[in-house]
């Protein structure tokens, strides 16, 4: 089990040593996890306050990790792009904040459940998803 110390070694550096993709899925599984148990100690204020993130608070960073494995899909997402005239940042801030309106612990338990989930966002790679690196903009600032 990684502790939230151990996080020296971010999850990108795990993912370019040749892993296979059962290997890269269970570092993914096991960071979600991670991030939920660091989340799961957060008081109120913490929540709300600000990341690493420009327009981004920490509950907002959250629900965007909870996000990544239940994309909108492609059509949704061009919807969005449209509306936001191309700024996908935006696309993925609005989204995530609208998502942010649940509960603390119903994001952490939402977090916990999707945690082994393989599903990705309509475009990204597998690599290293994006949404995990923000999870160490939230650390960052704890």
């Amino acid at each position: 089990m990684v502790r939230h110390s151990d996080l020296v070694v971010r999850i990108s550096d795990q993912m370019r040593c040749g892993m296979d993709r059962d290997e890269k899925w269970a570092v993914i599984g096991e960071q979600r996890r991670v991030f939920a148990d660091l989340l799961a100690g957060l008081d109120d204020q913490q929540w709300q306050r600000p990341s690493l993130c420009t327009e981004w608070r920490i509950k907002d960073v959250a629900a965007h990790v909870v996000l990544t494995p239940q994309s909108p899909g492609v059509v949704r997402i061009l919807a969005e792009a449209l509306r936001a005239r191309g700024d996908l940042q935006a696309v993925n801030r609005d989204m995530a904040i609208a998502h942010a309106d649940r509960a603390p612990a119903e994001l952490v338990a939402e977090l916990r459940t999707l945690a082994d989930s393989r599903r990705k966002p309509a475009i990204t790679t597998l690599t290293m998803p994006k949404a995990m690196r923000k999870a160490d903009h939230v650390r960052s600032v704890l």
